[in-house]
């Protein structure tokens, strides 16, 4: 059982999690694929749960462990996108009732700030956050609604931004805290990873974890992410030093922001990194972008010909994007669209409507908080029997191991 299990487990073998299967129908009919599942899983815990003479605990062990690498990892990405990202903590949150929130997670610009949330927090605080007052609101709740639209023009032509950086800092403060990386993953053993870039032509764009950056305040890292050109102005890195204290972590000179500035090659984007860290082939993209969440066409809102039409236009857009960049004649702010990866294995995307637009930079507030938790819940509730599908199995092995791992250590500890 355990030479078939390690040499013939595989995510989509016989391509059982096409996307395609999904397209018509989202639950049920899938009962060969769903018997399988449910065989790997028995077989799991039966190697488990049971004493075999000739299988120690240690062995049990490295099988899950080998098992486990083998198979791969799944990691959430939350990308963007101004108010519209609030739309991640539905995403979130129907991933997480049912079961199947990977312990990776990855945020870019607002989906930082998200992914930031809800890697500080365990499973049983998870929730909280969800309900009423759950999210701290209180810096955005300072200013007022009347003359908002005239404070972001003048700031804008003054500054050449139109979102006031202090007050999402400050929010950002009251929620998070001032845990590091470090501090946050020893507290949940979830893997929170932000992606921030520098303003030098071709630095890298930086993807912060407890490995690469333990000591950086994940507050500072969500708030860097999020700066870019005409939204937020720059921001600094912060980090602890030795003895706890709150210091610069990048040289002065280094001011981190604009995403958009940076260059990235393949072997260089940021979801290569996390696949060269952690072991992960398989992403769950949340896409909120306001640029590419419209022009994405999903089965589940269907498929006219508008939608077909706008699919076109914006693969158009980023080929002759894409050309301009080969010629050297792409301005810095339109490199974020070169390269840029805008769906995985799975990707969710919300349904927008026109009206949605009209809050795209609007200050969030507890009503537009649960419209877009609501919204999100939404568009992911019809991808849960295919996320499902390709998920159980890892996050079965996932969960043997961890206990095998505690159980290992605990013998060990009481042997020496």
């Amino acid at each position: 059982m355990i030479y078939m299990l390690r040499s013939g487990l595989l995510r989509n073998l016989g391509g059982i999690n096409d996307p395609r299967l999904f397209c018509r129908s989202y639950l049920g009919t899938k009962q060969l694929i769903e018997d399988y599942t449910k065989e790997v899983l028995t077989q799991l815990d039966h190697i488990g749960d049971k004493d075999f003479i000739d299988l120690p605990q240690y062995s049990k062990l490295e099988f899950f462990n080998d098992t486990r690498q083998s198979f791969g990892c799944t990691a959430l990405v939350l990308y963007g996108g101004a108010t519209f990202g609030l739309y991640h903590l539905g995403v979130v949150k129907a991933l997480n009732k049912h079961g199947l929130l990977p312990r990776i997670i990855s945020g870019t610009a607002i989906g930082a700030l998200i992914a930031a949330l809800v890697c500080i927090r365990t499973d049983e605080e998870l929730p909280s956050i969800f309900e009423e007052g759950g999210v701290d609101l209180g810096a955005f709740a300072k200013k007022g609604r009347k003359g908002n639209v005239r404070r972001k023009i003048s700031r804008f032509l003054k500054h050449g931004y139109f979102m006031d950086v202090k007050v999402l800092e400050e929010c950002v403060r009251s929620n998070v805290g001032d845990l590091t990386f470090e501090e946050a993953y020893a507290k949940t053993k979830r893997i929170l990873n932000i992606t921030v870039s520098s303003t030098r032509k071709f630095e890298v764009p930086q993807l912060l974890n407890y490995l690469t950056a333990p000591n950086v305040l994940i507050r500072s890292a969500a708030c860097a992410s999020t700066a870019m050109l005409g939204l937020y102005d720059s921001v600094d890195l912060l980090a602890k030093d030795k003895a706890g204290n709150i210091v610069q972590w990048a040289p002065t000179e280094i001011k981190w922001r604009k995403w958009t500035d940076a260059v990235p090659t393949e072997s260089e984007s940021p979801l290569t990194r996390i696949s060269e860290l952690f072991n992960v082939n398989h992403f769950i993209v949340s896409q909120a972008n306001p640029y590419i969440a419209p022009f994405m066409a999903k089965e589940q809102f269907g498929s006219n010909i508008l939608i077909k039409c706008g699919h076109l236009l914006s693969s158009e857009f980023r080929h002759r994007i894409n050309q301009l960049e080969h010629m050297r004649l792409l301005p810095n702010m339109f490199r974020g669209f070169v390269d840029e990866k805008v769906s995985g294995n799975v990707t969710i995307v919300p349904y927008l409507s026109f009206s949605d637009f009209k809050t795209l930079f609007s200050n969030p507030d507890h009503s537009s908080l649960d419209y877009w938790i609501l919204k999100g819940e939404q568009s992911t509730w019809p991808m849960l029997a295919l996320i499902r599908n390709r998920c159980v199995i890892e996050l079965d092995l996932d969960r043997s191991n961890y206990i095998y791992f505690l159980l290992f250590n605990f013998v060990t500890y009481i042997i020496y």
